[in-house]
């Protein structure tokens, strides 16, 4: 049977199937936009350093020898990584700015001396960067005294804003005076057996704050991450730290971390691998750099 369409039928029908046409490639355009801009994730080993020697019998758990770190640095670099910072993750996760394809965070607490003696040259050698996280109540102590015994001596103002000048080190908060792990304290930033939920808020909160004003106001520095002393925290620490505006958390746990764009979750609770002397880079790095 032959329909016969009058000129007005035929118009309608022409301008619906260009309408259906132009609908089906909108949707195959969002598709594909939506394909090839989909969401990145990246997996970030994170090495936790302390304590650095050129004094054989002074390594151990939490002292790496000279050697050994410029050793690991030659590796990551020969294994094509990058080195990246707290405030590059944040650029990442929240304003979409790229990450290198096989980054890695170089982490150093405590914020001894011996860091900006012996791993900053390296580091420059290199062009490699760190993350350093220092105690403030420790370098406020050692900005008024004049002792620069490498074997146990801490950074002060001086060298820290030497050290963020550089470009290649970031300073974050380890605390201003909870780096403590004894019968008489709380454990870094536990709570303490008997304290209610409001002293814990109080406490945790005007200790970071002072290692924040400590920094801004001897070295404009404004720390975005908290490193946890020993890893050591509660169930309400992340709140707090949340609320006094930090945007990452470091911890203890040996774990690699991904690093999702969009997902500022992904920042806290950082793991990281503890860099112990008497082992190899290769064996060191065998189950980290797995890219």
């Amino acid at each position: 049977m032959i329909i016969r369409l009058g000129r007005l039928e035929a118009t309608i029908l022409c301008s619906l199937m260009i309408f259906a046409s132009f609908i089906a490639a909108v949707a195959y355009e969002t598709k594909s936009t939506a394909a090839a801009t989909h969401t990145q994730t990246f997996s970030l080993p994170v090495v936790m350093y302390h304590h650095v020697t050129e004094n054989e019998s002074k390594a151990g758990k939490y002292t790496v020898l000279t050697r050994e770190f410029e050793n690991d640095l030659k590796l990551i670099k020969s294994q094509g990584y990058t080195t990246v910072t707290v405030r590059e993750l944040i650029d990442f996760v929240k304003n979409g700015k790229p990450l290198p394809d096989k980054p890695i965070m170089l982490t150093f607490d405590d914020g001894f001396e011996s860091f900006y003696a012996l791993a900053f040259p390296l580091l420059q050698r290199y062009n490699l960067k760190a993350v350093v996280s220092v105690i403030g109540s420790v370098t406020e102590r050692y900005s008024t005294i004049d002792d620069h015994n490498i074997n146990y001596s801490n950074l002060n103002f001086d060298e820290i804003s030497e050290l963020d000048k550089s470009g290649i080190v970031e300073i974050q908060n380890h605390s201003y005076d909870m780096h403590k792990n004894s019968a008489k304290s709380r454990k870094g930033m536990s709570k303490l057996m008997n304290e209610s939920n409001a002293e814990y808020s109080k406490a945790l909160e005007a200790d970071l704050m002072a290692a924040q004003r400590a920094l801004w106001d001897n070295c404009r520095i404004k720390p975005t991450a908290v490193a946890y002393p020993y890893g050591a925290y509660s169930k309400q620490t992340l709140a707090i730290v949340k609320n006094c505006g930090f945007e990452c958390t470091m911890l203890c746990e040996e774990k690699i971390n991904k690093i999702t764009q969009g997902d500022s979750e992904c920042l806290y609770g950082l793991g990281r691998y503890n860099r112990e002397s008497g082992i190899s880079s290769e064996d060191f790095f065998r189950n980290i750099l797995t890219d």
